[in-house]
């Protein structure tokens, strides 16, 4: 069984899906036979067991064989999350909130998005070495495949739509810097992380 986390809104549904055409029994945010696609697995202690139990319906540990890191740039990314304030419920900050430093009744909700961007990005980075870029998922689909031991699909790599769960965006165009009037010093974090990530 595998296992793919990262951050919220970084194209989970979409790499969930895309990888059903290759036949494989994997859930998103649930649990298939081969894998699941969870960004809030990406924590190994009692939250972990925790989600473990309410997606499978057993607090057995689940052993995975592999875990992927799935990556977006940090303003697509964070801007993307700033829906939370009208989609995402009051339970998923305070998840976050247990494992990062992301406080909903004092932060902003932008200082929030960017401190869980930087600090789930460094949890996952604890659980794997294999990163790729959701953006470059042509070059990376197949190297995907090789990983995981299964045939590749390019029909589906084509035809596979890749907006699913898309949300309306909200307010302006974000940019490098209102994340540094935000933080400056988070901001400069954030961009040497995605340096790292090679964005």
């Amino acid at each position: 069984m595998f296992l793919i986390i990262g951050c919220g809104r970084s194209g989970t549904s979409y790499i969930a899906t895309l990888l059903r055409t290759s036949k494989l029994d994997i859930g998103h945010e649930n649990f298939g036979k081969d894998g699941v696609v969870s960004w809030n697995m990406a924590v190994e202690n009692g939250g972990f067991k925790s989600r473990v139990r309410e997606l499978n319906g057993k607090e057995n540990d689940c052993e995975f064989s592999k875990i992927l890191h799935q990556v977006r740039h940090p303003l697509k990314q964070i801007r993307s999350f700033l829906t939370a304030e009208l989609y995402t419920p009051k339970a998923t900050w305070d998840y976050i909130s247990l494992y990062t430093s992301v406080n909903p009744k004092q932060n902003t909700t932008l200082l929030n998005c960017m401190k869980y961007y930087y600090e789930w990005n460094k949890i996952c980075e604890t659980r794997t070495a294999f990163m790729y870029k959701i953006e470059d998922i042509d070059i990376y689909y197949p190297k995907i495949c090789d990983y995981l031991k299964i045939i590749p699909n390019y029909e589906a790599l084509k035809d596979t739509k890749r907006d699913i769960n898309n949300r309306p965006k909200i307010g302006n165009k974000l940019t490098w810097e209102l994340l540094e009037k935000e933080d400056k010093i988070l901001c400069n974090k954030i961009f040497n992380m995605s340096k790292k990530y090679k964005y």
